[in-house]
């Protein structure tokens, strides 16, 4: 059948045999073929990026061992030659100038011209970089090209929805188009009191949040506790509760902490042991505690995602879109959900020091919000 769609296609020039026909553009355009027919290619003219900076205080905002950086958002709009515009966002917590240096120096050459209804093309095409000389050569590092990629990733699939008048959740076969979210908080800060935290989650709650995940681990483990505490009792028991420790905590730390977290019944515990041996100790900490264990923001690549699932060091998975793109992504080709294997996974924006809701408006958010976490009861994360 893809033959003969093809051929034909191609004969009343409607597509050009260029176009990418293994890929998720092709099986949209089977399940809309009066899209298909309506000029499917959508050249990219042109790439505007911007540097999404927080406004300088004295105060800045620190998780377990690092400093939030100001400016980590990358704001990518992409134009094309029949007036539809594409908005994408990267986030990234090294610093921002080598994604900058990368756009300079012809990155967005590779971009510009491409075909916009042909998001995994383009996005294989900038994360096959990773690995060629020409990125060594003018100095492109290998975490900028893959936000990059995130990016405009995101904005290719903000214009397929547009062009096809769909909302991406509805495209890639999704029903459900209103999902929970949370608010990120209880951030460490220089001087921060415990009457300072507890002010700032009763505006949290007057807000109308009704899902909280507090920072841990960048205080001793008792400390963190009586801050947690408030936490749990300033919100309620009838609020979800989630703990982010950024990878803060050695395991036995985060053995003893997972102990004295289970009477605040938090919904997960996130990121909770160092970086380096994560995966085995991950998985030796779920053995010793009924809370579901997440991670996935860390990881580059979707693949390291795939790993942390099949190697069970996870219950739920928190893959970020704005870091690995994800949607093109070939691990994400069977469901644009990132769901690789039986355990329940789920999404969510990146870490903010407030909950600012983005416009509903965009088919891109659309995604991103769609991307919820799938269990056995209604989560409110997003």
């Amino acid at each position: 059948m893809r033959d003969i769609f093809v051929r034909r296609a191609t004969e009343s020039g409607k597509w050009g045999p260029e176009f990418d026909t293994k890929g998720s553009v092709w099986r949209l355009f089977l399940k809309y073929p009066k899209i298909a027919l309506h000029r499917p290619h959508m050249k990219i003219t042109r790439l505007q990026v911007h540097i999404l900076r927080a406004p300088d205080t004295a105060r800045p905002h620190w998780v377990s061992h690092f400093i939030v950086p100001k400016a980590n958002e990358i704001l990518v709009r992409v134009l094309t030659d029949e007036g539809v515009e594409g908005i994408g966002l990267a986030t990234s917590y090294t610093p921002i100038e080598a994604a900058i240096h990368a756009v300079k120096t012809g990155i967005a050459d590779l971009i510009v011209g491409a075909d916009a209804l042909a998001p995994e093309a383009l996005y294989q095409k900038l994360f096959a970089l990773t690995w060629q000389r020409p990125a060594h050569e003018k100095g492109w590092s290998r975490e900028a090209i893959v936000r990059i990629s995130a990016a405009v990733d995101i904005a290719l699939w903000d214009i397929v929805g547009k062009r096809a008048g769909l909302p991406l959740y509805r495209l890639f076969g999704g029903y459900r188009n209103v999902v929970p979210c949370y608010v990120t908080c209880a951030y460490y800060r220089d001087g921060k009191t415990l009457s300072e935290l507890r002010d700032e989650m009763q505006m949290l709650k007057a807000q109308g949040h009704t899902g909280f995940k507090a920072k841990a681990g960048g205080l001793p483990l008792a400390q963190d506790m009586e801050r947690l505490e408030l936490v749990r009792e300033t919100i309620g028991e009838d609020r979800d509760l989630m703990v982010d420790v950024n990878r803060g905590w050695d395991l036995a730390t985060a053995i003893e902490g997972a102990r004295l977290l289970e009477p605040l019944n938090p919904r997960w515990l996130e990121e909770p042991v160092r970086w380096a041996d994560d995966r085995r100790e991950l998985k030796l900490l779920a053995q010793k505690t009924r809370i579901p264990l997440s991670a996935g923001e860390s990881e580059l690549t979707s693949y390291g995602c795939r790993a942390l699932l099949e190697e069970q060091a996870i219950q739920i998975l928190q893959f970020d879109c704005t870091m690995m793109g994800c949607a093109s992504s070939p691990t994400c080709r069977p469901r644009r959900t990132m769901i690789v294997s039986s355990t329940p996974t789920s999404s969510r924006r990146p870490p903010r020091a407030s909950s600012s809701s983005p416009s509903p408006t965009r088919s891109a958010t659309r995604f991103r919000r769609s991307c919820s976490r799938t269990r056995r009861r209604s989560p409110r994360v997003c």
